[in-house]
């Protein structure tokens, strides 16, 4: 009997890694530990790069204020006047 080789589902549902070394200050995780009270160095890397990531991308759409054109009637979307209430 042929033995699979790849489990396709495997690979696809579990988070893709990539094994890394780096130098990372001992003082500044040590804080970083205490601080949010997660439970190791890959937890605080991984905490730091989604915030990372998150703050860039708001920082990205905050970039977009006033250059981009809203058409609409924000009394209407909101349902103001309407007997509904």
């Amino acid at each position: 009997m042929p033995r699979k080789v790849y489990n396709f589902q495997l690979l696809y549902t579990q988070e893709q890694t990539m094994r890394t070394n780096i130098v990372i200050n001992d003082q500044l995780m040590a804080e970083a530990l205490q601080l949010s009270g997660l439970s190791s160095k890959r937890e605080v890397v991984e905490t730091a790069l989604r915030l990372l990531v998150q703050q860039q991308r708001q920082r990205q759409i905050r970039s977009l204020r006033g250059k981009l054109i809203w058409e609409g009637d924000l009394a209407q979307m909101r349902g103001v006047g309407d007997d509904h209430c």
